[in-house]
């Protein structure tokens, strides 16, 4: 459930949250067998719960970006979009290479999403279980062109600015 300052909003079906995105007004909410928003409704403090559909949930908890077409996430079937009104699969022309590649139970603690704003791409990281504790493997998605690419880079975390042409990435090394 969702507290809120006028009470308690249950997600149906009745499912523990595994994590959420903000987008926009919206909070896009994941649970174990369901994707939901929550909208604000009205005063005073009035929110709603809304089911939209059941789909895989993300590898982890920083496998979401929010990009100019809506919220996309990485799930162990494949990646998804949320336009604000309807989820479906995003088409990947290299997720033969991530099957082959992905440690499973290493990306549910290491994968991460990083939006460059200034170059239109979605990185997802994720870990091959070559490298302990590190997503040392990435996969790009230039989302006004529809366009995918993939590499080996170990990064932990990134930081990007709307007018920034040089995006910090860190590796996890000082």
């Amino acid at each position: 459930s969702l507290s809120t300052k006028a009470g308690t909003i249950s997600t149906e079906p009745k499912s523990p949250i595994v994590t959420q995105k903000k987008s926009g007004n919206d909070v896009i909410v994941f649970t174990d067998r369901s994707v939901g928003v929550v909208r604000f409704q009205g005063l005073p403090y009035i929110y709603g719960y809304e089911r939209i559909v059941d789909t895989p949930i993300p590898y982890s908890s920083a496998s979401i970006a929010e990009v100019s077409d809506g919220v996309i996430w990485a799930s162990m079937a494949g990646f998804w979009v949320f336009n604000g009104v309807n989820v479906a699969p995003l088409p990947c022309s290299v997720w033969n290479w991530i099957e082959d590649a992905i440690d499973d139970s290493g990306s549910k603690y290491f994968a991460h999403c990083f939006v460059s704003t200034v170059t239109s791409e979605m990185f997802w990281f994720f870990s091959s279980g070559n490298e302990v504790g590190q997503a040392d493997r990435y996969v790009v998605f230039d989302y006004k062109e529809k366009i995918w690419g993939m590499g080996k880079m170990r990064r932990t975390a990134g930081l990007s600015y709307p007018n920034d042409p040089n995006p910090i990435l860190a590796d996890g090394k000082k």
